[in-house]
């Protein structure tokens, strides 16, 4: 690997491939009326054909979620189908779902 047409020292090197996770979370969230079940948008297309291991608000701080590394996802239904009307208008249940996020990462 080189930067800028420079050969890079053995630490910088090192260091780029250090730099390497053994987890990788990708996280879907759908806009505001649009359901995650039905694939009505690419967001939800995307989130089916993804192949990372899927994982709810029901097994956060559970076992067997802790198993280490491997590809997971999360993937959130838009605030107006989960939360209804003030999930469309207001944007409730938005931060229900980055807490979800928050409590994996």
């Amino acid at each position: 690997m080189s930067w800028f047409g420079q050969k890079p020292t053995a630490g910088a090197e090192q260091a780029a491939n250090a730099d390497v996770r053994s987890i990788t979370l990708t996280i879907f969230m759908e806009g505001t009326g649009n359901p995650m079940d039905n694939v009505t948008t690419q967001i939800a297309l995307f989130s089916r054909l993804c192949t990372g291991k899927p994982l709810t608000a029901q097994q956060m701080n559970k076992q067997e979620t802790q198993n280490g590394p491997g590809h997971y996802k999360l993937s959130f239904a838009g605030c107006g189908v989960s939360h209804g009307l003030p999930g469309t208008l207001f944007a409730v249940g938005l931060k229900e779902q980055c807490a979800v996020i928050r409590s994996y990462v």
